[in-house]
């Protein structure tokens, strides 16, 4: 079911994904590249208040930044005059946090961890700044440097302004003060400092400082030449059980026209009453908390954004939160201070409720979930737990008509929340909305009439009110109503008598479409509906060959899909067979709909062709790998711990590889890659591995193999079956009666075997079966071999370090192996050393050994540990001689970097030694551990008690044209067809 093209595009990826190891190893090696001369730099808001205190975000990034491993350094300034309060950053790449530490005088150091791939630094955080008296409005700049360890340095800088209080602005760029603007007299007025902010009042006169015509004015003054300082709208007890929500706006001097303020909220006017004015402060009081776009009209001041804050606390309360909500920290009185730290983020903010404000706000949008603790003033706190609300809304279809609706469900682990769905068009414009709330359940349906609404592609948006937290659908396509169509993906299929064949039917306008399969022509005629569950427009219909044979009416076990959202509707057969379908070409036609009597829309042919038993490989992996599924055994084949043989290690794995095609059906290899039980099971095929020749007067014996102790995994698409089992685990016996099955009339004769044993093993389709005329056998012969390993004895190294202790052994490629040195005889200091290795494609392991602290003429014993069960320990007599009569060679061993198999084994970066020298001293026994990686010796400090050695880990030596090899290896594992 796998084209050739198929089969070379996969290949082609997989050598791309080895050779990209390689490429990505030599790109570590090199240096950093430097980051580029300037960044970019916002701070937000862009003014200061001149005699202010305020709060601002910082967003800084820098391009071309590379991880290297080496820390870098952040300096930052503020403007002249500006002091800074209190800073809080954090930095991050890749998507990936990175530890920002102060180092006092405004320079940060940034932890690089080198082990991501990032082009680009983002450094944000809050800053509180207290700006200066000025007399009129003054320019300056925040200034950061980045300099990147690799020697290169970048700056950006975020202007800024600093506001002087009263200063005089302009109109139409004229001072308004007994000045002519636009042909007209401002009477005798002066304009007290008092802004229009560039707006042109056209004939109109200015006249006790206000704006006759109406026009916008400045949002920064009122009439009483007092600056907004902020505006909030807040709840002041959420305890109560009824709301009792005001907004405080603060000024930064007296007001006195209070109850001229209008409240909107999205644009509707909202009625308040003036709770309370006091000098600079005034709290307006509402019938509710309003959330969306909450704006407030300060006559002179034009429209002032109003911060909206879901949760309320105060001193001596706490609250839960969810991420994404405005917390309002209350104070009894203004300019109060509150501190801010997070149980385990690290997060601290200093900082204070501001000018005439009493309400500090603390947005959890960007914070982390954990718990926030409130210092207020002196002695006041709160707590509040900021958890994840789990916002999400999905739809029913993604394919509908304009005479369908769109219906949805918004969900959240909260009930009772305020929720706006949106539908919007493919340029983001709102084309409907639906205000709701989420029920007890945490649950709102909604449903959306597309009458009158244009084809083409929307996105539905939910948006949970308090929080600002939105979720989005995947596009929508709206059709015009009429008659849905079906096609198939490709004009022919071709498949083997007794296999699955695939068809992607495709589908537009219709969630249904009907296939038709063979004629009356042809002796065989089945319908089959399909729907397409998850609206990607696509279902995988699966015939399967061998089911149909015999099956009249009901087609349940003939026809299925593939995935879980799409499903059969229903399936028949109007004209059947009693055998094996025959090999030739049968039409199969598909329409829109669920009615198979209806015109066909499209047509393609199925080519049926005779199968064939092709071949039957031996290959071996270490003891205890696992197979899950064909993308375990192919994995292992990449990484070289599956590998082709004839002389498997007697305790290793053995895996057969049988290519067949035509067996996808009659094994069930369509529905599940392990078929353990199908294949013992079937009077079809059968599997035997036997004793290639028996001893004088002996019947040969054969394995008893069987679904509990032979693992079968199935890539059918390939016609390719891997056969794993341990023969040091598998009972022997002489099949008395011949029947091919294991039953108490047979003879065990396990006692006969054991490793140096040949085998052959066979794959036999029967010529009884539909599956071949004929009896069809393919064979592989292979001896096992003694799990062992040897050395050249004695095993010579000189006084140095980087010596390499090698040998060469039976077991599978990709075993790990202990390798451990243990000083002899009369040495003294007496040493342990230790490393862990893996067996390379060749048979042969080594690691790497400090002997630099040891003198010539000590003796040690080489000890080689691991391996299947069945492996004996080696020990060898080894001698460190002088200088130039190491034979067994030196030098650091290269590896390909990490070597995994199914069975959880890895091995990675270079070998590491431990090493464990013990002194006799009158006060007892001294240890010192050395400890050698990539040619680096530490050596850790002494104390008195008894030596322990320590493993490292190590990656067997294989270089990048061996991993070429093995790549090619097990993309033969699988012979695709056309």
């Amino acid at each position: 079911m796998t084209s050739k093209t198929d089969q070379f595009r996969a290949i082609f990826l997989a050598a791309l994904m080895v050779l990209s190891v390689f490429a990505g190893t030599v790109a570590l090696t090199g240096s950093a590249a430097a980051v580029d001369s300037t960044g970019d730099a916002t701070v937000s808001p862009d003014t200061i208040d001149a005699n202010s205190t305020q709060q601002h975000t910082l967003d800084v990034t820098f391009s071309n930044y590379t991880a290297d491993g080496e820390s870098d350094t952040l300096s930052a300034s503020a403007p002249d005059g500006v002091t800074v309060e209190s800073v809080n950053l954090s930095a991050s790449a890749d998507g990936q946090s990175l530890n920002i530490t102060s180092a006092g005088n405004g320079t940060w150091e940034i932890e690089d961890p080198g082990d991501i791939n990032a082009s680009e630094i983002s450094i944000t955080g809050d800053v509180t700044v207290t700006a200066p008296s000025v007399e009129s409005d003054t320019s300056g700049e925040f200034e950061f440097t980045f300099e990147d360890s690799a020697g290169s340095t970048a700056t950006a800088a975020a202007p800024v302004t600093i506001r002087a209080n009263g200063s005089n602005e302009t109109v139409d760029n004229e001072t308004v003060d007994n000045e002519t603007v636009d042909n007209e007299t401002v009477d005798n007025e002066t304009a007290e400092n008092e802004t229009v902010d560039n707006e042109t009042v056209d004939n109109e006169t200015t006249e006790n400082g206000s704006a006759v015509s109406g026009e916008n004015v400045s949002t920064e003054q009122t009439g009483d030449s007092s600056d907004v300082v902020s505006a909030t709208h807040y709840d002041t007890d959420p305890d109560r059980g009824t709301q009792n929500a005001v907004v405080e706006v603060a000024f930064s001097g007296a007001v006195g026209n209070a109850s001229e303020f209008q409240l909107y909220a999205d644009g509707r006017p909202i009625e308040t009453n003036v709770s309370s004015t006091s000098d600079g402060r005034v709290v307006l009081s509402t019938s509710e908390l309003h959330t969306g776009e909450v704006e407030l009209n300060v006559p002179g001041s034009g429209n002032v954004s109003v911060d909206v804050a879901s949760v309320t606390v105060a001193d001596g309360t706490n609250a839960n939160v969810y991420q994404g909500e405005t917390v309002a920290v209350t104070a009894e009185t203004t300019d109060t201070s509150v501190e801010v730290e997070g149980d385990e983020s690290n997060y601290a903010f200093s900082g204070s409720t501001g000018t005439n404000s009493r309400v500090f706000l603390f947005n959890t949008t960007n914070r982390e979930i954990d718990q926030y603790n409130f210092t207020i003033g002196d002695n006041g706190s709160a707590t509040i737990d900021v958890r994840d609300l789990g916002f999400n809304m999905s739809v029913d279809d993604q394919n509908v008509t304009t005479s369908d609706t769109i219906e949805g469900t918004v969900t959240a682990n909260a009930g009772n929340r305020p929720v706006t769905v949106t539908l919007l068009d493919s340029d983001n414009e709102e084309v409907a909305q639906i205000p709701g709330r989420l029920n007890g359940q945490g649950e709102f349906n909604f449903e959306f009439n597309l009458s009158g609404v244009d084809t083409g592609s929307y996105t539905v948006e939910a948006r949970d009110n308090q929080s600002g937290v939105t979720d989005t659908s995947s596009t929508i396509n709206v059709a015009e109503t009429g008659e849905g169509t079906a096609d198939f993906s490709k004009n022919i299929y071709t498949e083997a008598r007794g296999d699955v064949v695939e068809m992607n039917i495709t589908m537009s306008n219709t969630d249904t479409a009907t296939a038709t399969i063979g004629s009356d022509d042809v002796g065989f005629l089945a319908n089959v509906t399909v729907e397409d569950g998850n609206d990607d427009g696509v279902v995988t219909l699966q015939f399967n060959t061998w089911a149909a044979r015999g099956a009249s009416n009901d087609a349940s076990d003939v026809f299925s899909v593939e995935g879980d959202e799409d499903s059969i509707v229903s399936s028949n057969i109007e004209i059947g067979v009693n055998s094996l379908l025959d090999a030739g070409d049968y039409d199969i036609e598909v329409r829109s709909g669920s009615d198979g009597d209806q015109p066909s829309q499209n047509v393609a042919t199925l080519v049926l062709e005779e199968r064939e038993t092709r071949s039957l490989n031996t290959w071996t992996a270490p003891e205890g790998t696992t197979f899950e599924d064909t993308s375990d055994v192919y994995d292992a084949a990449r990484n070289s711990n599956l590998t082709q043989t004839n002389s498997p290690a007697y305790g290793d794995l053995v895996v057969h590889s049988v290519n067949a095609s035509g067996l996808e059906g009659t094994l069930g290899a369509q529905g599940s890659d392990n078929v353990n039980a199908a294949l013992f099971e079937s009077s079809e095929v059968n599997f035997t591995v036997m004793q290639t020749a028996a001893e004088t007067n002996r019947e040969a014996f054969q394995l008893r193999l069987n679904e509990s102790n032979t693992n079968v995994i199935a890539d059918g698409q390939n016609g390719t079956y891997f056969i794993a089992y341990n023969p040091s685990e598998v009972q022997a016996y002489v099949d008395e009666n011949g029947n091919g099955v294991y039953d108490e009339n047979d003879t065990v004769a396990s006692d006969r075997f054991d490793a140096d044993e040949s085998l052959t093993a066979n794959f036999t389709v029967s010529g009884d079966s539909e599956l071949a005329d004929s009896q069809q056998s393919v064979e592989s012969d292979y001896q096992l071999a003694q799990a062992e390993y040897e050395v050249d004895e004695p095993v010579n190294v000189t006084a140095s370090a980087n010596q390499t202790i090698q040998g060469t052994t039976s077991v599978a490629p990709g075993t790990e192996l202990q390798i451990r040195v243990r000083s002899s005889g009369d040495t003294s200091p007496s040493f342990l050393k230790t490393a862990t290795t893996y067996v390379s494609q060749n048979g042969t392991f080594s690691a790497p050994f400090d002997f630099s602290q040891q003198s010539a003429n000590d003796t040690f014993t080489v000890t080689v540990s691991g391996g299947p069960s069945t492996a004996e320990t080696l020990e060898a007599e080894g001698n460190v001689v002088a200088g130039g009569q190491n034979q067994t060679g030196t030098g650091n061993q290269t590896g390909t970097g990490n070597q995994t198999d199914t069975g959880n084994q890895t091995g990675t970066g270079n070998q590491t030694e431990t090493t464990v020298t013990e002194t006799t001293t009158a006060g007892g026994t001294t240890t010192a551990a050395t400890t050698t990686a990539g040619g680096q010796t530490t050596t850790a400090a002494e104390g008195t008690g008894t030596g322990g050695g320590e493993t490292g880990t190590g990656t067997p030596g294989f270089g990048i044209a061996v991993a070429v090899v093995a790549l090619l290896a097990a993309a033969l594992l699988a012979v695709r067809r056309d």
